[in-house]
């Protein structure tokens, strides 16, 4: 919240962290919210070092979106490449990692997972292993955040 001359207050935009401090059993996927004027962004950060990102898991409302940041081979002064997917996106990698494994699955969160073979048992896997090349095609495909561009100084 920004505050005015008037003592008004004005939504712009704010930015929530959420880490730390949870139970072993709670599923967060929102690493940060992102809250324009007209629009929340629920968005799920993966980050690596190695070759690539093991376990991710789905994303499947409006306004999610799942980024996922590259370190390899980066030096420190260096920025890290991003791969920046909205919902659709993320379908279209899914679908095409079950292509190429037909004894996946894709749950209702567009979460890859390889069913338990015997029913009442626990799913054998969940979650899927992204490479670079799996979404090199969203690198720096950032939406529109519609910041304002007038944001008074505080």
């Amino acid at each position: 919240m920004v505050e005015d001359n008037n003592n008004s207050c004005h939504t712009f935009y704010r930015c929530e962290y959420h880490c730390g401090g949870r139970a072993a059993n709670d599923i967060v996927k929102t690493d940060l919210l992102v809250e324009t004027k007209d629009q929340l962004f629920r968005v799920s950060v993966k980050a690596k070092q190695k070759q690539s990102w093991p376990k991710v898991k789905g994303i499947w409302q409006a306004g999610d979106l799942l980024v996922f940041v590259d370190y390899k081979g980066k030096e420190i002064t260096t920025p890290p490449d991003f791969y920046v997917l909205d919902v659709p996106a993320w379908k279209k990698v899914v679908a095409k990692k079950r292509k190429n494994d037909p004894s996946a699955k894709i749950n209702n969160e567009n979460t890859l997972f390889w069913p338990a073979h015997e029913e009442g048992q626990k799913d054998i896997w969940t979650g899927c292993q992204v490479s670079v090349a799996d979404v090199a095609e969203f690198k720096d495909a950032w939406p529109d955040l519609n910041f304002p561009t007038d944001m008074p100084k505080q």
